[in-house]
């Protein structure tokens, strides 16, 4: 004659959690408390709070643009990922600098908007240079404010 007792849920929950903070393997468990491997597995997922799918909605669109401006994916990839139009894109990557506080980004981006290669290219040339301290940047500038003839 076997020593099993039948347990309801809620004690097969609780052996499950009891079982797993052990240590114990989900075969071992599985043997313990006469459960399936995933049934398990859902049971210490909601127990450890890696149950993140239930009952939460999917991120819009806007979100997981902004997820992927932040990850440092260019406008062109976020475009192509979520399936959306330029137009939109951008508007988004203007709204993500704001919420970034990166304000000033997005007014030079407005003034510079047909020249920006050609501030890329200053910035690459400076980097180059190693000319990467503000202050080395800024003695850069007032030579050029200063000593350069007005053209």
């Amino acid at each position: 004659m076997s020593n099993f007792v039948p347990l309801n849920r809620h004690q097969k929950k609780a052996l499950v959690i009891q079982l797993y903070e052990q240590g114990k393997t989900r075969r071992q468990i599985a043997e313990v408390v006469h459960m399936g491997f995933k049934d398990i597995a859902d049971v210490v997922r909601k127990h450890t709070g890696e149950d993140n799918s239930v009952n939460k909605p999917e991120k819009s669109k806007d979100a997981r643009a902004f997820e992927l401006f932040l990850q440092g994916k260019q406008s062109v990839e976020v475009a192509i990922e979520l399936d959306m139009p330029a137009n939109k894109v951008e508007e988004l990557h203007i709204q993500y600098w704001r919420l970034s506080k990166l304000d000033n980004l997005e007014i030079l981006y407005h003034e510079a908007e047909y020249s920006l290669s050609i501030l890329l290219r200053l910035h690459n040339i400076l980097k180059d240079k190693r000319i990467t301290k503000d202050k080395d940047i800024f003695d850069l500038i007032e030579l050029a404010n200063n000593s350069l003839p007005s053209i």
